[in-house]
């Protein structure tokens, strides 16, 4: 990272993009459906269905407590095998599927305008994968990406580096990088997402709920 006036952080699903879509899950979904229609993309259905079950047992069951998150176990099991350069390459195909949607979200889009005219310097902070959250980022003009990051072996998916809640993994983020620790920080998020991140919220200088 390089110095600055401080540091924008953005969240992902909710903030810059339209809460109906999970930039994971939905993503890998239809890299299945437009691929490969078989058995496997059943499953991604059923699996996708049941997601706001499955979160709610999630949160009920108090599961963030533990290093290890049931959706990250969702995710290993959903990106296993799949190449890393099928993946970017089909990353653009999303993002485009994003603006004829109108799923990106102009309020949010204004303020990664804002905030680099004003000197920050903008990053996403989320728990989506890195593929597509950080290649979304890099379209949408901000400075860096947190996201979470695949184990690749030979350019084959093989699971994750990061396994943890959305909260720890963003708290990880955080505190592993040494030029924030003293850095003026602002996170722009939504409201449903910052309900479920209170951790998270402590260590920002200036919190902005949109």
């Amino acid at each position: 990272m390089h110095h600055s006036k401080g540091y924008c952080f953005f969240d992902l699903d909710g903030t810059l993009v339209d809460s109906s879509i999970n930039n994971t899950y939905h993503f890998i979904l239809l890299y299945a459906k437009t691929n490969e229609y078989n058995l496997r993309t059943k499953i991604y259905f059923i699996l996708i269905k049941f997601l706001p079950l499955i979160s709610r047992i999630h949160r009920l069951l108090r599961l963030d407590r533990f290093k290890v998150s049931i959706d990250s176990i969702l995710i290993t099991v959903l990106f296993f095998g799949y190449k890393v350069e099928d993946l970017i390459r089909f990353s653009s195909y999303w993002i485009h599927a994003l603006k004829t949607r109108a799923k990106l979200r102009k309020i949010s889009l204004g303020y990664i305008n804002y905030c680099k005219l004003k000197g920050y310097r903008t990053i996403l902070l989320t728990a989506c994968t890195e593929i597509p959250a950080c290649i979304l980022a890099k379209y949408l003009g901000l400075d860096d990406c947190f996201a979470r990051r695949f184990k690749i072996y030979k350019g084959m998916i093989i699971g994750l580096k990061d396994y943890e809640p959305t909260p720890l993994l963003k708290l990880k983020f955080l505190i592993e990088s040494k030029e924030l620790k003293n850095a003026f920080k602002i996170y722009i998020v939504d409201e449903k997402s910052a309900l479920n991140e209170s951790s998270v919220l402590k260590m920002f200088n200036l919190l902005l709920i949109i």
